[in-house]
């Protein structure tokens, strides 16, 4: 089962509330949202590592968020655990997705106008793309089943877009099977997961911030 996190960003919040859900992380992860210039960034990231709160809180409560650590490539993860997760913001949302006993990545996009880049997609992704008269749907929704390879692999976003193949929702990458599973929280965005295990249910949990 995949178990996501999600809350909606309607309003930026006033200091003091900004200042009192900030203070109930541990001050590394503080000092990773304050260096944000852009309040609007800054709050989307908060919101994104409150919702990890919540998952562990809901799910590992025996664990804390001082136990979260980096990777090389800038993904949280909780060391020593049989669970993974991860998190992705954009427009006003932030999401937080969960799986036991295998690795998960999620990506989360605002369906705008964009310029399709042809170095991002196989020559079948391409044909289809040209070919799709909704093609800026497709576009976002190519983008994030990639992007959502590359965090469940734990590589982030790289330069070898191209090489990852997802017109279908099965995929092979780095050296394994990938299943990709849509996540309906917004028509006005696209969103998906990849895990390396198939068949998974999808639960949604909304949460609020004053």
């Amino acid at each position: 089962m995949i178990t996501v996190f999600y809350t909606r960003i309607s309003h930026l919040l006033k200091d003091a509330d900004f200042a009192h859900y900030l203070a109930q992380l541990p001050e590394p992860v503080q000092k990773r949202i304050s260096a944000y210039k852009d309040e609007y960034q800054q709050q989307l990231r908060l919101a994104g590592k409150l919702l990890l709160k919540a998952m562990i809180e809901d799910k590992a409560p025996h664990l804390r968020m001082d136990d979260l650590q980096y990777s090389d490539h800038n993904r949280p993860y909780l060391p020593g655990t049989h669970f993974d997760f991860n998190i992705s913001h954009s427009g006003d949302l932030a999401v937080c997705a969960y799986i036991e006993n295998g690795h998960i990545g999620i990506d989360v996009e605002a369906i705008k106008p964009t310029t399709l880049l042809r170095e991002l997609f196989t020559d079948i992704e391409w044909e289809l793309l040209n070919s799709d008269p909704e093609h800026n749907r497709l576009f976002f929704e190519l983008w994030t089943k990639k992007e959502a390879v590359q965090k469940a692999n734990g590589t982030g976003i790289s330069d070898d877009m191209k090489t990852i193949e997802v017109y279908t929702n099965e995929v092979w990458a780095y050296n394994n099977h990938w299943y990709l599973y849509p996540i309906p929280i917004d028509d006005n965005y696209c969103c998906y997961a990849a895990s390396n295990l198939c068949d998974q249910a999808i639960v949604l949990r909304e949460f609020r911030f004053p």
